[in-house]
């Protein structure tokens, strides 16, 4: 079970996160994509190492180009940038899940609608970046689940367009409802609403580090460089909990056969299911009554998630009912490694239990997408990529 341990000791914000990230190995060549899609150049993102006290740090910072322009965006927008984004299902969907409850939260603060709200923080470009490159980030480190320290908020006021408003803003002391959370003896902000939107949507549970191999450790610098008080910036660290990846969360399958579905739907249903939260789908043959051939459709998803996959079942399939139970699951640990090959660089899926390497496997979009591009056969890339793999595995070793 791979762990991020989230260590809030002097704040958090969505940049601090992203550059935490990036120090933990994400490449930050993965969010072209994302900058792509705002129309934005690559070197839109700084990336440098900064000081914050004793701490040597990663620095995100996101610059528009002078005349570039970028709208007013509301949550509609947000999503169906996210939606078009080249990246996997679960990530678009821990992104959508984060700005859905940023927009609840601002328009509980402002009395409005959730359509109505004017993102005029975090629907900025470099917020934008800082949301989906954070949930972008998580999903190729290979993480499995999110603790995160208590959050501290800071004391006293800040100056925005509504005029002086206290500290947390409100749009934060309406997200960490329900979340541990302390002043933290600052006087000033040090929590924003990027970050509690973030964490308080990602995070599985609030405490102290998990028992485990603190496996890597990234820092995440803040814009502030005080002289006095902790530093102002983030750890993060990969902890491997080696006692087998057994899951803590509660899990469940669903499940439904179906006799009556036209079979061209099935590929956009199991899309539908994965971005509802389900963590495995499975189609198998079946018998049903009357002997009529049909397909069993198997979902495993979080308990948490039971209610989404269930609407995604009933809205994009046929199935007038679902069966579920609770499910236990032994997870092996994973992460991504990215590697060379002439075909460009291909991430690498690799698997391990209780210590040992069980699996190493490219992933299969990345062979796809180069395949395309150089116009070979599929095959041909997942061969480089596993051979680059040992190769790297080799020189590491010092065979």
């Amino acid at each position: 079970m791979k762990t991020l341990y989230v260590d809030a000791f002097a704040g958090a914000a969505g940049d601090m996160l992203l550059a935490g990230l990036i120090d933990l190995g994400f490449d930050p060549a993965e969010l072209s994509p994302i900058l792509a899609l705002l129309q934005l150049p690559d070197d839109a993102v700084e990336i440098s190492y900064e000081q914050r006290g004793a701490l040597q740090c990663r620095r995100v910072i996101v610059r528009i180009p002078e005349g570039v322009r970028q709208p007013h965006r509301h949550l509609s927008d947000l999503l169906e940038l996210t939606r078009q984004l080249p990246m996997d299902e679960r990530a678009k969907d821990m992104a959508a899940r984060v700005f859905t409850k940023l927009a609840e939260a601002e328009a509980k603060v402002h009395g409005t609608d959730v359509s109505e709200v004017h993102f005029h923080e975090v629907g900025a470009v470099d917020s934008f970046v800082d949301i989906v490159g954070v949930c972008l980030g998580m999903h190729r480190l290979g993480v499995d689940r999110i603790v995160c320290s208590p959050l501290p908020t800071g004391a006293g006021f800040v100056e925005c367009e509504h005029g002086t408003i206290p500290v947390p803003a409100p749009a934060v002391t309406e997200l960490i409802k329900g979340a541990p959370s302390h002043q933290g003896g600052f006087e000033y902000e040090v929590l924003t609403p990027t970050a509690a939107a973030i964490l308080t949507t990602l995070a599985d549970e609030f405490g102290s580090r998990p028992p485990g191999v603190v496996e890597a450790i990234g820092y995440g610098a803040g814009s502030l460089n005080t002289e006095d008080g902790p530093p102002n910036a983030l750890r993060l660290c990969i902890v491997d909990d080696a006692t087998a990846g057994r899951e803590k969360k509660p899990t469940v399958m669903i499940e439904a056969n179906i006799d009556d579905m036209n079979p061209q739907l099935y590929p956009g249903f199991i899309d539908k299911l994965m971005a509802a939260g389900a963590l495995d789908v499975a189609l198998h043959p079946c018998i049903m009554k009357k002997g009529r051939p049909g397909i069993c459709v198997r979902a495993v998803a979080g308990a948490d998630r039971l209610d989404d996959v269930t609407e995604a079942f009933f809205a994009e399939s046929t199935t007038i009912g679902v069966r579920f139970w609770d499910l236990g699951r032994i997870v092996g640990q994973r992460h991504l490694m990215s590697v060379k090959t002439k075909y460009g660089a291909v991430n690498v899926k690799v698997s391990s239990h209780r210590g040992r390497l069980v699996n190493a496997q490219p992933e299969y979009r990345d062979c796809e997408s180069a395949a395309k591009i150089f116009q070979v056969p599929v095959k041909l890339v997942i061969q480089e990529a596993l051979a680059a793999w040992y190769a790297k595995q080799a020189s590491d070793s010092g065979d």
